[in-house]
């Protein structure tokens, strides 16, 4: 007993050493469980947030192969091309997500760019189906994820692109300068007609159009035998993929025959001449058909060359052009030879020989333009992609009923009007 100094009793006691040893072990163990709760706890949202970014991941790679899939098939509506693969008969996820990382490899230029990730679109080549591959965050990236949809398609074709019948039909702007105008063979056919998806302009007093003048712009001086007609329906022409699609075929076709380095003498189709070509000869060729001459350059005709076509398919991947006293005549039916040039010049197709009146059935330039100039007669019919312009002394002599031939005219076999495309399925693969 101890009294303070007001006289109370108080009780004073020790803590014995081993009573503080356990008070320090229970506070090492409340923090270490606190320290495991906190780690678990940190995990557990580590974890929650690596899930969240995965579905997030997993979510947006979807949509950007939904994208690819639109993009497919915009292509294929437009005829546009698809990086083409060969898959087996019923591919897996794996095997069209293996192909498409081999595309984008082999050309990064496949890989297109969406705010959720990357898209890479491949066509099969033995199957009217396609793939697009979605990729989020990226092809590259780590934890990424890749989803596929499958497009199954089929074309569904509508009529076969034909040209109207006429004298003349141009994409461009018509300019007559002579007054002969167009002419019908015979004179009771009346039916040398003239379409422009431009304007038509006779300059001095008019031209004779022994037919109808239509115009999507302006007609202007066509004295014309039947109507005249400025603000009419343009003329469609073939879309370029349709274009680009029959220039390849027609060379495939001429390949089929043997590869020559120059013309001479009779020239059978079909027959390919790889480079440009410059015909100056004082002399006769005759190109001998059925069937298509391809000329993967320009063809020149100079001198005094006489280019007879006996119903062939003369083609130039660039233009061509006569000058000079050299000729380029048809013998038998006009439709059933075609001078086809597929330069993208204003004069792709140039006449300005200043030999006798000639024969030249059907020229037709799909990408470019037309001149015909000279002393001769023009017999036939013109179809061009830009504009024409006639200044020869006889104009354009049109035979009456003429109508393109299957050597001019795109054939429906492979150059179709595709009207719409058909999705038989688009489902994630």
């Amino acid at each position: 007993m101890q009294h303070d100094r007001k006289g109370k009793v108080g009780v004073v006691r020790r803590l014995r050493s081993d009573e503080r040893g356990i008070a320090m072990v229970s506070v090492g163990l409340l923090g270490a469980f606190v320290v495991l709760i906190s780690v678990v706890v940190a995990i557990r949202t580590l974890n929650t947030s690596t899930s969240v970014d995965q579905d997030r991941s997993f979510e947006q790679a979807i949509h950007v192969a939904e994208s690819g899939a639109d993009q497919a098939l915009y292509a294929l509506d437009t005829g546009a091309d698809l990086a083409e693969v060969t898959l087996s008969a019923d591919p897996t996820k794996a095997e069209v997500v293996t192909a498409a990382e081999k595309l984008a490899t082999d050309d990064p230029t496949e890989i297109v760019t969406t705010p959720e990730g990357e898209v890479v679109v491949i066509k099969d080549a033995t199957t009217d189906t396609a793939f697009a591959v979605g990729f989020s965050p990226g092809i590259n990236s780590a934890n990424r994820s890749a989803r596929v949809i499958v497009v199954d398609y089929e074309f569904v074709l509508g009529d076969p692109h034909v040209f109207p019948t006429g004298a003349v039909i141009a994409n461009g702007d018509v300019d007559f300068a002579v007054s002969p105008g167009t002419t019908t063979a015979p004179a009771s056919g009346h039916s040398a007609d003239i379409h422009t998806n431009g304007n038509f302009t006779a300059g001095g007093g008019g031209s004779d159009i022994d037919g109808d003048v239509s115009a999507a712009g302006t007609v202007s001086g066509a004295n014309a035998h039947g109507s005249e007609t400025s603000g009419a329906s343009p003329v469609e022409f073939p879309a370029q993929a349709v274009t680009d699609a029959w220039q390849a075929e027609l060379k495939s076709q001429a390949l089929e025959g043997p590869t020559l380095a120059a013309l001479s003498g009779t020239v059978n189709a079909p027959a390919y001449l790889p480079s440009s070509l410059n015909a100056g000869c004082t002399c006769t060729v005759t190109l001998s058909g059925p069937g298509v001459i391809y000329i993967d350059g320009s063809l020149d005709l100079t001198g005094k060359i006489n280019l007879v076509n006996n119903g062939v398919t003369l083609v130039t991947a660039d233009y061509f052009a006569m000058t000079g006293q050299s000729a380029y005549s048809v013998t038998g039916d006009p439709a059933e030879a075609g001078l086809i040039s597929f330069s993208d010049n204003k004069e792709a197709v140039k006449i300005s020989g200043l030999g006798d009146a000639f024969t030249q059935g059907f020229v037709y330039a799909p990408n470019g333009g037309v001149k015909v100039s000279g002393n001769g007669a023009f017999v036939g019919a013109i179809i061009a992609g830009d504009d024409v312009k006639i200044t020869n002394k006889n104009g354009i002599i049109y035979p009456d009923g003429l109508t393109p031939g299957s050597s001019v005219n795109p054939p429906s076999d492979f150059s179709p009007k595709v009207d719409t495309i058909n999705e038989l399925n688009v489902n994630e693969l």
